[in-house]
């Protein structure tokens, strides 16, 4: 939906509750933005894998079946939501697999464990693919 910018510049000016309320989700998305472009630029793809999937990790201790829709996921969706190729990201859940980090069926994550990834997103075990 479209609204004209006038009408939006004379609610905030006469609700401040409202103004805050845009500055507020404007701040959260410059922040999600400058964090991807960090991401991009400075981690390892293994690590931007850990990174996503642990969207998808219970906060169960130990080895435990991802959240819905993680078992739907694609190597190649996998892959651009860590702004990467597919065969990169393929080597990377490899890695993820042989660390213990996840259980992998057929190239898709069935399990994850949520300390060893929260580990390789952090980079404390994650060395270049």
């Amino acid at each position: 939906m479209t609204l004209p910018s006038e009408a939006i510049i004379h609610a905030a000016r006469s609700d401040a509750e409202l103004a805050l309320g845009f500055l507020i989700a404007s701040s959260q998305a410059r922040r999600r933005s400058i964090d991807t472009i960090a991401d991009l630029a400075f981690a390892h793809v293994l690590q931007r894998v850990a990174k996503f999937l642990l969207g998808y990790a219970r906060a169960s201790v130990g080895m435990a079946p991802g959240l819905p829709g993680v078992e739907n996921l694609s190597q190649a969706q996998i892959a651009a939501a860590a702004g990467t190729v597919r065969d990169m990201a393929a080597r990377a859940l490899l890695r993820l697999k042989n660390a213990g980090a996840l259980e992998l069926d057929r190239g898709r994550v069935r399990a994850i464990d949520r300390a060893q990834l929260e580990a390789f997103a952090a980079n404390v075990a994650a060395p270049p693919v």
